[in-house]
């Protein structure tokens, strides 16, 4: 792949491949539901749904940082005063 070619794979075999990794990370279900959305980045051939397997650690490694962010800013395990 040090051409730049870019592989393209299934809905199927995306999950597949992170089970692969020990990561129970996607479920077929969910992938189609994150397209639908428009949270993920696919392609579509026809009625097939495809995803840009680089695309994809991409985005994972994206919505990991804003989730780490998301939790720096928690407001988690502080004592507030709530009332006068």
């Amino acid at each position: 792949m040090g051409n730049g070619s870019k592989t393209l794979i299934s809905i199927k075999q995306t999950v597949e491949k992170f089970k692969e990794g020990d990561q129970k990370t996607f479920s077929d279900y969910m992938l189609r539901r994150l397209v639908k959305q428009g949270k993920i980045p696919s392609v579509r051939l026809g009625a097939k749904i495809y995803f840009i397997y680089e695309d994809i650690l991409d985005w994972l490694e994206t919505q990991s940082q804003a989730n780490v962010k998301a939790e720096e800013k928690s407001d988690y395990g502080t004592l507030r005063r709530i009332g006068g």
